[in-house]
């Protein structure tokens, strides 16, 4: 007897039906119920019940659960089974007590777990070793629009779309192959037809011989949260008005593209492409004219563009177009040339044609420059070079540009050290009447010779002051000069008209009149001795250019237009002013 209660995984106790005490017990007995267990004692001690009532219950529920007390108190939960026997004319009952308290966890889990199963919102599919759905939870249904019955038995493939292909799903099985596990973004279709984005999870499971048991996926959707990405995306690296890219993925793309370059040993090349007179259509036309001039200035070089061509709007006006794979300049040239006849064509802007042109500047990597910003510079600088030449052209970068690039520095530093140590001049050149003979005024021209006594023409320094923002600067001197020199002529009786040029940047300051007659009042010059000479270009450049000219002359100083017919001047127009 002693070996068969010691031989069981359970707890065993044999007691005496006469007086309910405990005649023996195995070690398991004593291990989980310690000092409460003893030879002799009462076994209602041990089971808080008496074997007639736990009798009395096991006929009713033969897999009734008792809870017993363990020698810390803790409650486990037991079957009980009785065998009453007779041996040596004594009645005793060998009470054999199963602890399931792991059965009863286990039990707990499978429920959490179906519960975890149902309620959770992620979608999750499981199917058996050939890939056939044999279970789904309620954030399947949920996400694809399907319930259990009608995907049961059925492929996954139910879901999937064209949008990846068959070496999409080939790589998925071979890294789950390999890894036995999978994640990744994957488009699939929903029952109503409409297209979404998941996020998925799949896992290879396994029986004990290693053979595949079951596939696990688990997904969420994102197209919402990817919509959201791509918004961002949008707003961050392309100009909200073409939709074109943005300085920023400019700069990352053409950083790619030299790096391809240099692996593929090809060339790429940039265009700077800056459009000519888009300031007179926005001041003219307002700024909705100019923005739709913008969006189908983008749209008509996409048109004459390759698709792997990269076009960027970095800002105001400037274009950029980067084109990779080059072997030969003839195919840039050819871009270029398209760019400028597409361009060249009218639009209408207000129910009206309006025309622009493009000035573009092309540098080559790696002749011209092997980085961003190099390559950059030098294609702004032949871009400069077409506008000095007349505009609507292209220029490729060539050495000479960066010499004369560097030669316009030192001038603009020249220049800087000559206003402040007044190195100019103003040269009077009379004006005669033929008739008469007599000087009827003069014209002051502005003249520069360094400490060096070298003599720097106006047709150098002036589009340099232009171009560096030191115009201001000069012309503030023309004016001041004129006006003092006039106050000189007229307190030794000379009365003569002063002719002054404005620069056209000059002219557009909002504060240009309100300057202008503060210089001359402080050297109490009438107005009527100085004569203004604008360009025509100013002179139609806009409604405010027109209301400046008009209050100069209210004020009394003659207006006269400089260098006519170099433009495109209306008469009727001329006549108002």
């Amino acid at each position: 007897m002693k070996k068969i209660i010691e031989g069981s995984q359970n707890l065993i106790l044999v007691v005496s039906m006469k007086d309910n005490s405990i005649k023996d017990y195995n070690s398991i007995s004593s291990y989980i119920f310690g000092n409460k267990l003893n030879i002799s004692s009462d076994i209602e001690f041990i089971l808080s019940d008496s074997i007639h009532n736990i009798f009395n219950i096991l006929e009713k529920d033969s897999n009734h659960t008792f809870w017993l007390k363990d020698k810390n108190e803790k409650s486990i939960p037991t079957k009980i089974n009785l065998q009453f026997l007779n041996i040596n004319n004594e009645e005793i009952v060998i009470i054999n007590i199963k602890d399931i308290s792991n059965e009863i966890n286990a039990i707990e889990q499978l429920k959490l777990i179906e519960k975890v199963f149902k309620t959770t919102t992620e979608g999750i599919i499981i199917t058996d070793a050939s890939r056939n759905i044999i279970m789904v939870n309620n954030g399947f249904t949920t996400i694809t629009g399907y319930k259990e019955d009608e995907v049961l038995g059925k492929s996954p493939k139910l879901l999937s779309t064209k949008w990846q292909d068959e070496t999409f799903y080939n790589n998925m099985l071979k890294e789950l192959d390999d890894t036995h596990k999978w994640q990744g973004e994957v488009w699939n279709r929903k029952k109503d037809g409409t297209l979404y984005v998941e996020w998925l999870n799949i896992y290879k499971l396994f029986d004990d011989e290693g053979n595949t048991l079951n596939y696990i996926g688990i997904f969420i959707d994102i197209t919402e949260k990817k919509e959201s990405q791509d918004k961002i995306n949008q707003l961050a690296y392309y100009d909200t008005l073409t939709s074109l890219p943005n300085r920023a993925l400019f700069e990352d793309r053409i950083t790619h593209a030299i790096e391809n370059a240099k692996r593929a040993n090809t060339s790429i090349a940039l265009m700077f492409i800056d459009l000519d007179n888009f300031k007179f259509v926005n001041d003219t036309l307002g700024h909705d004219a100019g923005d739709k001039l913008l969006h189908e200035v983008s749209q008509r070089i996409q048109s004459v563009t390759r698709e792997n061509d990269t076009l960027s709007r970095i800002g105001g006006d400037e274009f950029t177009l980067i084109l990779e794979n080059i072997t030969d300049k003839s195919v840039i040239a050819g871009v270029a040339k398209k760019i400028i006849s597409v361009l060249n064509e009218p639009f209408i802007l207000k129910d009206k044609e309006s025309f622009t042109s493009a000035s573009i500047g092309i540098c080559v990597y790696p002749d011209d420059a092997t980085t961003i910003a190099e390559m950059m510079q030098k294609a702004d600088t032949a871009m400069y070079r077409v506008k000095e030449l007349g505009r609507n052209s292209f220029e490729f970068y060539t050495q000479s540009m960066n010499d004369d690039a560097l030669i316009q520095l030192e001038i603009i530093n020249k220049l800087k050290k000559a206003i402040d140590e007044n190195e100019l001049e103003l040269h009077y050149q009379p004006k005669v009447n033929l008739q008469t003979n007599k000087i009827e005024g003069v014209e002051a021209l502005l003249r520069w010779i360094d400490k060096e006594g070298n003599f720097i023409s106006p047709d150098v320094f002036i589009p340099i002051a232009e171009k560096s923002g030191l115009m201001g600067k000069v012309e503030n001197f023309v004016l001041k000069t004129g006006a003092k020199q006039q106050s000189q002529w007229k307190t030794k009786g000379i009365n003569i008209h002063v002719a002054l040029n404005i620069s056209d940047n000059q002219f557009r300051k909002s504060t240009f009149v309100k300057d202008t007659i503060k210089i001359f009042e402080k050297e109490n010059i009438d107005p009527k001795t100085i004569d203004l000479e604008l360009t025509e270009r100013i002179v139609m450049d806009s409604q405010e250019s027109y209301n400046n000219i008009q209050a100069l002359k209210d004020i009394g100083f003659d207006i006269s237009l400089d260098d006519f017919g170099t433009g495109q001047s209306s008469l009727s127009y001329l006549k108002k002013i």
